[in-house]
């Protein structure tokens, strides 16, 4: 289970990285989203936006986490620190999916 855990950790550290890299466009133009008249009482572009923005802490947090967790033994809390970049994508797509 570890060796599969090291295997799974190192290519979510690698995948979340190249999404990081990625999203930096996409956050930078993510403010004209507000343009449109009244689109500042839009919950779910507030929602977007925020998750958006967030998107590269969550990463950071979470691959930093994992591997503390993953060199002290907790296995399981490590694995759930690993997935918590797909929760914050999950927020993001049903925020487009929702406009």
């Amino acid at each position: 289970m570890k060796k599969k855990l090291k295997i799974w950790l190192i290519v979510s550290t690698v995948l979340y990285g190249i999404l990081v890299i990625l999203s930096i466009p996409v956050i930078i133009m993510s403010p004209m989203m507000f343009d449109a008249p009244g689109s500042l009482e839009n919950g779910v572009l507030n929602m977007l936006f925020a998750s958006l923005v967030v998107f590269p802490v969550v990463v950071i947090i979470s691959i930093i986490a994992e591997w503390i967790l993953y060199n002290k033994g907790k296995i399981k809390i490590s694995l759930i620190f690993s997935f918590l970049p797909i929760a914050d994508v999950l927020i993001i797509l049903s925020g487009i999916l929702l406009m």
